[in-house]
């Protein structure tokens, strides 16, 4: 989900279909050929590897441009009661309980992968750079499947990789959780699938993006009503850069691009949440009453 904002982006690109590629031949761009005296429909396919983020963003040139894109989504169980903040911690710190948050209430694939030095010093890169608590060895880094996503000519799979870290705080345990990349499937009719390359980074001479999206899950305990609250904060920063040339054949200004985009991200990024709050909270519900 962390390039939604970019599919947004590519869905206003697209928004008049096919008939933007003329625009894009004399705009000099390559686009697919044609047969018949139409343009070639036939499916087309592309995997885009994984793209380890949190590199230095590009400033933007006379030739690029930048659309960003972004959300702040906030989340809160009711105030429940627990026996013993013991306990709750443990119930907490499951990881059966603990994955309930980032797969959707257990509805996405979730596969742990080893920790090795070239997805740690990824993960920490992202850490120093948003200020979150450096990871080390001993977390954990996953990959999960993100809802598959179908558009008219176009279906995209992705599985984003991730890093969970556990801190403990003062009012309780929270778990950081930071985007560290993601790899994408592309299948559609051509000229669809090569807008999308043209626009998100993938194939040659395409868009590149910059992605930040972290997750904190936290465990707050009152001791003076002796009810813990779990809450959930999702910040992410999406910035598309693509040639300049671009701004001026979308059907729209970059302002409401952007928004648009940003509204995106939170509707869809959103339901996903709620849904993992309401499944940890009938979880909880089961062991505590």
């Amino acid at each position: 989900m962390n390039f939604l904002g970019i599919l947004s982006a590519f869905l206003i690109l697209v928004h008049e279909g096919v008939a933007f590629i003329p625009k894009w031949r004399s705009a000099g761009f390559a686009v697919p050929a044609k047969v018949g005296g139409t343009f070639d429909l036939r499916e087309s396919s592309t995997t885009i590897p994984e793209n380890h983020i949190g590199t230095d963003v590009v400033e933007e040139t006379d030739s690029k441009s930048t659309l960003q894109f972004r959300a702040d989504i906030q989340t809160s169980s009711s105030a429940l009661p627990y026996p013993s903040r013991e306990e709750v911690e443990l119930f907490f710190n499951s990881p059966i309980n603990r994955n309930l948050f980032i797969t959707a209430g257990g509805k996405r694939e979730y596969i742990s992968l080893d920790v090795t030095t070239d997805l740690l010093e990824a993960w920490t890169r992202i850490c120093v750079k948003e200020g979150l608590t450096i990871p080390n060895e001993k977390d954990e880094i996953f990959t999960v499947k993100t809802g598959g996503m179908g558009f008219p000519g176009l279906s995209i799979e992705t599985r984003a990789t991730m890093g969970i870290k556990l801190v403990e705080t003062e009012s309780g345990p929270t778990y950081e959780v930071t985007l560290i990349g993601d790899d994408r499937k592309v299948k559609g009719l051509a000229p669809v699938v090569y807008i999308f390359n043209k626009l998100t980074g993938g194939g040659e001479g395409s868009g590149s993006s910059d992605n930040v999206a972290v997750t904190k899950i936290m465990c707050e305990f009152n001791s003076d009503t002796s009810n813990v609250t779990f809450k959930t904060s999702t910040q992410f920063t999406i910035k598309v850069r693509f040639p300049s040339i671009l701004m001026k054949i979308i059907p729209t200004t970059k302002e409401k691009a952007e928004e648009q985009g940003s509204q995106a991200i939170t509707k869809a990024v959103g339901v996903d949440v709620e849904k993992s709050m309401v499944a940890f909270e009938e979880a909880y519900r089961k062991v505590f009453g």
